[in-house]
This record gives C-alpha cells, sequence and structure tokens, in this order.
C-alpha cells in the first residue's frame, strides 16, 4: 500500500463555487488562472474564511510585489504555470499536510486519543453538547481548518497562549468576484510593509518552530503563519468529513499543544482593524477590537473601512482600517465592485461566545473619512433613541414595583430595537450615497417610531391600574420629549 501523501502548494483541496457546485482546485492552478470560481463554497462560513486567509497567506509568503503597480498587475492578470513552479520547487516539501515536519504541524505534539474537535471552536460551550461528532476531517478541509486553529487561538490557560492578535480580534479581508483575484487584493506590497516597519522574517518563516516573541519583533510572514499550538494529523479510517460531510480519507488530530508565545506588544496583523492610542505616553498604541456583543455588526461597520475624526483632544483612542483595506482604498481600486469580508468571533478566553461572519460594501466614497464620520452620526443617533427607550421602561418597571435589576423584558427590547432599526439604516446609507440630502432626518423618525411602539409593546399592563397608568402616560411624555429635545439640537448643529 502507498504511502498517502497531500501537497497544499499542488494537491486540489480550494472548493471553488464553479455555478453553485463545488470544484476543488490547487493553489498552483488557482494563481495560473486554469482554475478560478466567483467565490469558495464550503458549509461553514468560517472554514471558507480561513481558506481564503490561508491562500493569500501563501501568496504574501511566496510571491511578494515590489510596488502597487506589480500588486495591480497581479490581480489583473494571472502567472504563468513556469513562474510558479520556479517559485515553489525549492519549498514544495515544506507543505506536505502528512509526515514529519508537515505543514502548520509539530512531529512532537502530545499523543492524544483523538483531539480532533479541538480544532473547531463550536465544539467547546458551556452548556450544550455539539450536534456530531467531530471525529476527523478530510484531506480537503484540513489545511484551512488547520489555519484557522493557529490564527483565531483562543486563551487556553496552562501555557495555551492565544494567537498572535491575542483574544481573536476582527478580522477583514478584501473580497472580489474571483478567488484568484480576492487572494492577491490581500496581499501587502512591499512599499507598504516598509511604511509598516515589520521586522525581517526568518528564513522559511511557515515552518513549525516554537518562539517567545514581542509583538513589534515578529515579521509579516512569520505573523501570518504564527502557530500558537502543536498540532498533529494522522490518517485514520475513511468516513465522513466532519467539516463538509464528504466520504473519503479522513485525518484526526492526535496531538494538541501550547506552543508559541507572543510575549507582550503588538503585532500588526495586515488583515486587522484597531484602536490606536494618540496619547504621547501611550504604553501600547495599537489594541485590536471586537464588534460588541450587544449590537448587530452594522453599527460599527464604518470603522472598519475609513479613519475615525477624533475631536483633537489628545489620548483619544481612534478606529483604524486594517492595514489591507487602506492600501486597497489609497493605492488599488476601490471601486472595481469589491465588498468588505468580515469575521468576528466574541470570546470569553477559552470559550467562544458566537461568531459574526459578512460581507459589507465597499467603495471609494463608503472608505472615505467625512462619509463615515456621517454615518457613524446615525449610529450614535439610534443609539440615543435607544438609551431614552431604556430609561423609560426602566422608570416604568420601577414604578409598577418591579425589580429594579433589568430583566428579560429590557433585552427584549434591545433586541428588537437593532433588529427593527436595521433596515431603516441600511435605506438610508443607500439613499445618503445617492445624495438626498433629508435621508438621516427620515432615518431618525423612523427609529423614534420604533422605540414608541416598543415602549407601547413592553408598558402595558392587564391590569386596569390607574396608578400604573399614569406612570405609563408620565414615562412615554418623557420619551417625547426627549425626542423633540433631540432634533432641536440636530437642527442648531446643522444651522
Amino acid at each position: 500500500m502507498s504511502e498517502l501523501r497531500f501537497n497544499v502548494l499542488t494537491d486540489p483541496w480550494i472548493p471553488l463555487d464553479v455555478q453553485g457546485r463545488v470544484r476543488h482546485a490547487s493553489y498552483v492552478e488557482l494563481l495560473t488562472g486554469e482554475r478560478d470560481g466567483e467565490d469558495l463554497i464550503h458549509p461553514r462560513d468560517d472554514v471558507r474564511f480561513y481558506a481564503r486567509m490561508l491562500l493569500s497567506a501563501l501568496t504574501q509568503a511566496l510571491f511578494p510585489t515590489k510596488d502597487a503597480k506589480e500588486l495591480r498587475k497581479r490581480i489583473v492578470e494571472p502567472l504563468s504555470r513556469e513562474v510558479v513552479e520556479d517559485r515553489i520547487a525549492s519549498f514544495k516539501g515544506d507543505f506536505e499536510l502528512i509526515g514529519e515536519q508537515a505543514f502548520l504541524q509539530s512531529s512532537d505534539a502530545s499523543e492524544r486519543e483523538n483531539a480532533t474537535a479541538s480544532l473547531f471552536f463550536d465544539s467547546r460551550h458551556d452548556l450544550f453538547r455539539p450536534a456530531h461528532a467531530y471525529d476527523a476531517i478530510c484531506l480537503r478541509c484540513a489545511p484551512a481548518v488547520l489555519y484557522g486553529v493557529h490564527a483565531f487561538a483562543t486563551s487556553g490557560g496552562r501555557g495555551y497562549s492565544p494567537s498572535v492578535r491575542g483574544t481573536p480580534p476582527i478580522t477583514t479581508m478584501v473580497g472580489l468576484p474571483s478567488v484568484r483575484r480576492t487572494t492577491w487584493a490581500n496581499v501587502l506590497s512591499d512599499a507598504e510593509r516598509a511604511a509598516l516597519a515589520y521586522p525581517t522574517d526568518p528564513e522559511r518563516p511557515w515552518l513549525f518552530r516554537t518562539e517567545a516573541k514581542t509583538g513589534e519583533m515578529i515579521g509579516l510572514v512569520e505573523g501570518l503563519f504564527w502557530q500558537p499550538r502543536a498540532v498533529r494529523l494522522v490518517p485514520t479510517e475513511e468516513g465522513s468529513c466532519c467539516a463538509c460531510g464528504q466520504v473519503g480519507v479522513r485525518l484526526l488530530a492526535s496531538g494538541y499543544a501550547a506552543n508559541s508565545k507572543v510575549m507582550g506588544g503588538t503585532y500588526r496583523h495586515p488583515w486587522s482593524p484597531a484602536w490606536e492610542d494618540t496619547s504621547p505616553k501611550a504604553k501600547r498604541r495599537w489594541a485590536y477590537r471586537n464588534f460588541r456583543s450587544d449590537r448587530p455588526s452594522w453599527t460599527g461597520f464604518t470603522d472598519l473601512l475609513s479613519d475615525a475624526q477624533g475631536s483633537g483632544r489628545r489620548g483619544e483612542k481612534l478606529a483604524r482600517p486594517a492595514p489591507i483595506v487602506r492600501q486597497w482604498t489609497e493605492r488599488l481600486d476601490p471601486d472595481s465592485g469589491a465588498s468588505l469580508l468580515v469575521l468576528d468571533y466574541s470570546a470569553d478566553k477559552a470559550r467562544i461566545r458566537g461568531r459574526v461572519c459578512e460581507a459589507f460594501p465597499f467603495s471609494r466614497q463608503i472608505a472615505d473619512p467625512e462619509f463615515g464620520q456621517y454615518v457613524r452620526s446615525l449610529v450614535e443617533r439610534a443609539e440615543d433613541v435607544f438609551r431614552a427607550l431604556e430609561n423609560a421602561l426602566s422608570h416604568v418597571r420601577r414604578k409598577g414595583g418591579g425589580s429594579k435589576v433589568k430583566g428579560y423584558w429590557l433585552y427584549d427590547a434591545n433586541a428588537a430595537f437593532w433588529q427593527r432599526s436595521e433596515a431603516p439604516f441600511w435605506e438610508t446609507f443607500e439613499a445618503s450615497l445617492r445624495g438626498e440630502l433629508d435621508a438621516d432626518g427620515r432615518f431618525l423618525e423612523r427609529i423614534e417610531r420604533i422605540a414608541l411602539d416598543l415602549f407601547d409593546e413592553h408598558a402595558s399592563s392587564s391590569a386596569n391600574d390607574p396608578q400604573w397608568i399614569a406612570h405609563v402616560v408620565r414615562a412615554r411624555g418623557r420619551l417625547l420629549a426627549r425626542f423633540a429635545q433631540r432634533r432641536k439640537e440636530a437642527a442648531r448643529a446643522v444651522a
């Protein structure tokens, strides 16, 4: 029986979406344009995202580009097979998926009966068992899943350090209607790399190694292939892949242990937006960020595309887009039908509480800082309306003899308000792009109406209690007065 072999560069694992059907391609076939698709197709949105990240990380490592001009050419024109094969010839052996010194794996990983479940964040939950067994993965899913394990590792205690970015933050990538073009669109040119002052990468930075460094001492490619876990995959019996469901040859994780550790500081990840602390005395200039767990992602998406305009005060923390997004906006082609692909986890140390995987519109106008500030003002108005609703409902419940502790009724009103506000927000967003000057006024009217409807729904009582009704009427009047006051303030600001 021949030895099982699979190479990440030359064997087909990339799940291309070709008219709704999956067609697997190798990395070489993708770069040469021999195979391509509008997008990736996979049952799991996180695995699709991991695959995009791995493709761009490989390209960043193996095919550096001098400047934006060369990068733009690579996006438009596929490489020849001769160029690709010549480049990978001396590195091909480093990307074998199985065996000693396997790609993204450690031959010294601690033995465990079956640690495959550790490769999937949703296999670990405080209250519920997973819907199916995470027992083994197929050869085609393994490269992307392995990359995701390292790129989004959480803090697990007992020496299990998180990923190079710490607790998994927001990851943003430029999406184009071509997997090949998307791969190149998320590569930093050498000029951008120099401007961000990354240190020199070690030789063959994708190889498995155990490191302990500060974030500022980690090279660009080294950080993209940072390996906080020591994992080892071994062949097992054929069966159904726990990631995609396809039947065939499978691998299980027989080792899963702690490995590399970031010793403070911040590695400036090319795909992650961040907060910049503008204080001259800031101990840490950059800090990664996540969406708020109690708000939908649309309330924070503009911070992923454009710089926040501060008030000029010293020591402000301002939202900054990821370097790859800034490069696309300033150096490449933001008006070419691109979208912003976003993956974010809400985590509590080792536990993943939720996942957001979305695509947002992306153009030069949307990425303009002034338009971004306008969109932030819409979100701020929605926040103000919600706070007024929250205060009014809390007042009614307190006066009605209920507990002062926020109950499920308030969380229900919270969820309902933001859910109902999403459609008005996007309609206003589109109207603003068309230049409709009264769009924000219509938005304010609609979300105030949403708040009043929710107040009436949650403040109603089956008891015909005059005292209760008086409290409701008084709270509703205060809510209306607050809305009127805010409209006056907005009118004065415009004037």
